[in-house]
């Protein structure tokens, strides 16, 4: 969990008398992952609720939006959007395809497929993880497990040109892919995951939006790493646990997106600032974890300017500064207290 400085913003909303809002009671953990391809554990593929619509696979966005090309009357090329999601849907887009034509001295045919098929069913290595190990996971992972090829394939892979174009292609054979995929519900859940992956000798991956562009969640090869791998869909883990509205502060969750953050502080007249390209897919934990930069970094700051303090799961318990904490090992806050500057060396916040 990340506690967070917001900002005011133009619409002020009174939030509580004492200015908190508490989230804990989230009815969204008594809900089922819901499949964004139907089937079970072995034969199916499951995603955290929070993600309202299916995930293109081998593609950016949503399944029920992307650009299409269409040939008019008057033999026009015309581009437009699919779907209602966004302001552009549907808006004929006639210029398009002139201006790329023209910036990038390429010729677009729309008659000419520009990828490779799509593989429905991506052909990886198994699983190496026993029934019995998967069913100590499952115990644990209310949130649901997963080794069907897509899921693994999705959490092994980016959103890079390579990335998309090896999943078009079908061209995985000689990349590695998590043996398994869960999604943990809150954070006990996680701590009970990681002790289970130091007693089983397992590796875990954990991942946020999988928006990279760097290979950040492609798995290391067998001779670099020997143990099963676990990919840790941080998804579930969502919530807004508290606004201070007069310190500024906020207590998030690591999974929750950009988008849904923003959603959620804005009912309260409030924003975080920060606002990368990849908002409505990236993820709170993510941003932290590679020191993300925004559109609005020089009013806000990067990310690391705006995180005032982190929690973390580790082999031996729960890390924090505990600036503003409980007691040892602690997942409270005391919402009396903000976050003051402390000289400790270096911090957690700086090492995460």
């Amino acid at each position: 969990a990340m506690k967070l400085p917001i900002s005011t913003s133009s619409n002020d909303v009174v939030i509580a008398d004492n200015d908190y809002v508490d989230f804990c009671e989230d009815d969204r953990k008594h809900r089922p992952a819901k499949p964004i391809f139907p089937g079970s554990r072995c034969a199916g593929s499951l995603v955290s609720e929070v993600d309202k619509s299916e995930e293109s696979f081998g593609a950016w966005g949503y399944k029920d939006s992307g650009f299409v090309l269409n040939i008019d009357k008057r033999g026009r090329r015309i581009v437009s959007m699919k779907g209602d999601r966004y302001r552009i849907s549907g808006k004929p887009l006639s210029r398009l395809v002139p201006f790329l034509e023209n910036e990038m001295n390429v010729t677009i045919d729309p008659l000419r497929t520009s990828l490779p098929s799509f593989v429905a069913d991506p052909v990886i290595d198994l699983c190496e993880i026993s029934d019995s190990g998967l069913e100590k996971l499952d115990r644990i992972a209310t949130g649901g497990t997963s080794i069907y090829s897509k899921d693994r394939c999705r959490h092994g892979s980016g959103q890079s040109q390579a990335d998309i174009f090896s999943i078009r292609r079908g061209s995985l054979q000689d990349r590695r892919f998590p043996d398994v995929v869960v999604w943990p519900d809150n954070t006990s859940e996680v701590s009970q995951l990681v002790a289970l992956a130091a007693a089983e000798n397992w590796c875990l991956i954990p991942f946020g939006g999988g928006t990279n562009v760097s290979h950040a969640t492609w798995c290391p090869p067998k001779e670099k790493e020997p143990r099963p791998i676990i990919s840790v869909d941080m998804k579930r883990l969502c919530r807004v646990l508290w606004v201070n509205k007069e310190d500024g502060l906020a207590h998030v969750e690591a999974g929750i997106t950009g988008g849904e953050l923003a959603s959620q502080l804005e009912k309260f007249g409030v924003t975080m600032g920060h606002e990368p390209d990849s908002i409505e897919f990236s993820t709170l934990g993510g941003w932290i974890a590679t020191k993300a930069s925004g559109m609005k970094r020089s009013r806000y700051g990067n990310i690391e300017d705006i995180i005032k303090d982190v929690s973390v799961v580790g082999v031996n318990g729960i890390l924090g500064q505990e600036r503003g904490g409980t007691g040892k090992n602690s997942t409270k806050i005391d919402k009396s207290n903000a976050f003051g500057r402390v000289s400790t060396g270096i911090d957690l916040r700086s090492l995460m």
